[in-house]
């Protein structure tokens, strides 16, 4: 399988790091509160503090910005904070 292929002691070593790298920015989605998830629940997700901090890392070493963009549903309406 090729996602077992991708898990490995060094994330940055995966494909999905490697996007991370050629990709403009990172858009964090954070969900409401659910019966079996949420609120935010990508805070709690290790792959998604490890995208908010390699935004972070990355944007200090380009010479462009990498641009980080949080978005959530405000009375059924997008919003990007």
């Amino acid at each position: 399988a090729r996602l077992g292929r991708e898990v490995t002691d060094d994330p940055r070593k995966t494909s999905f790091f490697k996007a991370m790298q050629l990709s403009v920015g990172v858009v964090l989605v954070l969900d409401a509160a659910t019966k079996t998830t949420g609120p935010a629940t990508p805070f709690t997700r290790i792959w998604c503090a490890f995208e908010e901090s390699m935004v972070l890392e990355l944007g200090a070493t380009r010479a462009e910005p990498v641009l980080f963009d949080i978005a959530t549903v405000s009375d059924g309406r997008p919003e990007l904070l």
